[in-house]
């Protein structure tokens, strides 16, 4: 019974499946639109339905206010009122 479903190919005795569908693999430039799913020091993990959880670091996003300067302790411990598990990104 195959496990996926897809192209057969062989080789000799060598028999493979190439699937039809796959994950989504990012390149850079795309636009995506994720889930958080975690918050850990100085970052949030993302559920973007690719092979791997995209990370958002803390200093990539923009401080309310569009304050400018480098990120602080007070930052990382109200990270769950900028983002939290659950919220949509893009």
């Amino acid at each position: 019974v195959a496990a996926v479903a897809g192209n057969v190919s062989r080789v000799n005795k060598l028999i493979s499946v190439n699937p039809n569908r796959s994950r989504y693999i990012g390149e850079v430039g795309d636009l995506v639109i994720g889930r958080i799913c975690g918050v850990d020091m100085k970052r949030w993990k993302v559920e973007i339905a690719g092979q791997r959880d995209a990370v958002l670091q803390l200093s990539a996003v923009n401080l309310p206010g569009g304050v400018q300067r480098m990120r602080t302790y007070e930052d990382q411990l109200s990270m769950r009122t900028l983002f939290s598990e659950n919220d949509l990104v893009s």
